[in-house]
C-alpha cells in the first residue's frame, strides 16, 4: 500500500549519517558524539505513543483497562481521530460522549490524546472537482477552512488548558491536550478529494493554527502525517510544496508515516525528511513519526512479516529512532496498532488491519514483549 523509495544522500544508510562530509573522520565525532548522548538519555514519558482505534467505541470499564494495559506497556500517548462529523454531526448539535469518555479514562490511565482533527460535517465537504475520480470511501477537505478552524476551536475549548471537560469532571486526573495533527495523509488521494493539493491544505493549516493558538497560545501545531505512496505526492514534494504554501511558522512539527519494510527504511524515511525540511529552512521544525507497523497476517505485501520479524523490526525502530531523536529533532514515534481488526464490510481484507501488538482475539503477540521491554530499557537509563 505505501512503498517508500529507495535513497543514497550524505551517507545515510545502516548508522544514518546525517552529516554533510560523512566520510570525513574530522566530522564522524560530533555525529558519534551526538547519538551516544543520545543514547545515554533517557526518552521522555510521551515519546512513544500508539494508535488503537478499536478503543474509541469500548464499554466505559474495558476502555480503561485496555489504557492501563497500554500504559503499562509504555505508551505515553494515543493518537486518535477527532471526527468532525461524529461529534458535530449537525451544526450546533453536539455529542461530546464517546470522546469525553476516552479522554478521561486515558488521563486515568496516565496517556495524553493526541487527536487527528479530520473529516467535515456533512454540510461542509467541498464539492469534488471536475474530472476528478472520487468513491464512497474518499475523504473531501472542507469547503471552508474557516468553518473547520471553528470546529478545531471548539475541541481546545473542551480538552485543552483549563477547558470546559476538566472543569466539569473535577475528580478526573487533568491531562489537557497540547498536541492537535491538523487532518491526515493530505499527501493522498483517498484522503483529499481524489487529488491532493498543497495549496489547500497549507491554507486549512494556517487558518486551524491560527484558531488553536488564539485558543491555546502554546499549543502544538503538527501536520498531517505524510506517507511515501505512488497515490498521491511525494513526501520530498510535499515537504517542498508545503514551505511555499503554508508560511514559516505556521507548524511546530510536520509528522511523517514512513512505512517500509524493514526498520531501516523507516529510520532512513525520516531522516530524508529531516533533510528536506533543512532544505527548506525549516530547521526548527520537529518530525514526529506518527504511523509505522508492520503485519504478521492478512493478505501478502512487502510489509507482511512474521511474528518474530515483527518483534525484532519494532525493537529497532525504538532503539535506532532514540538514539538519533536529536540530529533528527525527532518528537516521538507512534506504533499502528495495539490489536489486530477484523477485515472491512465485505471481506475485503488489507495488510493495514494485522500491524496489532495483539491478535484479533486479544492474545499478545512477540511484538508486544519487545515493545514493553525496549521501552522500559530507553527509560531507565
Amino acid at each position: 500500500m505505501i512503498r517508500l523509495r529507495s535513497f543514497l544522500a550524505a551517507g545515510l544508510l545502516g548508522a544514518v549519517c546525517l552529516l554533510p562530509a560523512c566520510g570525513d573522520e574530522t566530522a564522524e565525532a560530533p555525529r558519534a558524539t551526538a547519538v551516544q548522548a543520545a543514547r545515554s538519555t533517557p526518552i521522555s514519558a510521551d515519546y512513544v505513543g500508539l494508535v488503537a482505534p478499536e478503543v474509541l467505541p469500548l464499554p466505559d470499564a474495558e476502555q480503561l483497562a485496555t489504557l492501563r494495559a497500554q500504559h503499562a506497556a509504555g505508551v505515553g500517548v494515543l493518537r486518535q481521530t477527532f471526527r468532525w462529523d461524529e461529534i458535530e454531526p449537525s451544526k450546533g448539535r453536539w455529542a461530546w460522549g464517546m470522546h469525553d469518555q476516552l479522554v478521561g479514562n486515558a488521563a486515568r490511565a496516565g496517556i495524553t490524546i493526541l487527536p487527528i482533527v479530520f473529516q467535515v460535517r456533512p454540510d461542509q465537504a467541498a464539492a469534488a472537482k471536475p474530472g476528478v475520480k472520487v468513491t464512497a470511501t474518499t475523504t473531501m477537505p472542507p469547503k471552508d477552512p474557516a468553518v473547520f478552524a471553528g470546529f478545531a476551536t471548539e475541541l481546545v475549548k473542551r480538552y485543552g488548558p483549563g477547558g470546559t471537560f476538566w472543569a466539569e469532571h473535577p475528580d478526573i486526573p487533568e491531562r489537557p491536550v497540547h498536541s492537535w495533527q491538523v487532518w491526515n495523509e493530505p499527501n493522498l488521494k483517498a484522503y483529499w478529494g481524489g487529488r491532493p493539493n498543497d495549496r489547500e491544505y497549507g491554507r486549512l493549516l494556517v487558518v486551524t493554527a491560527k484558531a488553536i493558538r488564539a485558543a491555546d497560545p502554546k499549543a502544538e501545531i503538527v501536520t498531517g502525517g505524510l506517507p511515501q505512496s505512488k497515490q498521491g505526492i511525494s513526501i520530498k514534494d510535499y515537504i517542498h510544496l508545503l514551505a511555499k504554501s503554508a508560511p514559516k511558522g505556521t507548524f511546530d512539527t510536520l509528522a511523517i508515516h514512513p512505512y517500509g519494510r524493514t526498520a531501516d527504511t523507516v529510520i532512513t524515511g525520516a531522516a530524508h525528511a529531516r533533510e528536506w525540511l533543512d532544505r527548506e529552512g525549516l530547521t526548527s521544525v520537529n518530525l514526529w513519526i506518527t504511523e509505522f507497523g508492520w503485519a504478521t497476517g492478512g493478505p501478502k505485501s512487502p510489509f507482511t512479516v512474521g511474528p518474530k520479524r515483527q518483534a525484532r523490526q519494532v525493537t529497532e525502530v525504538l532503539d535506532r529512532s532514540a538514539a538519533l531523536r536529536t540530529d533528527l529533532r525527532l518528537r516521538g514515534v507512534i506504533y499502528y496498532s495495539w490489536r489486530d481488526v477484523p477485515p472491512y464490510e465485505g471481506g475485503r481484507d488489507f495488510w493495514g488491519l494485522h500491524t496489532g501488538l495483539n491478535t484479533l482475539e486479544g492474545e499478545a503477540k512477540p511484538a508486544l514483549q519487545a515493545f514493553t521491554d525496549e521501552i522500559a530499557a530507553l527509560r531507565d537509563r
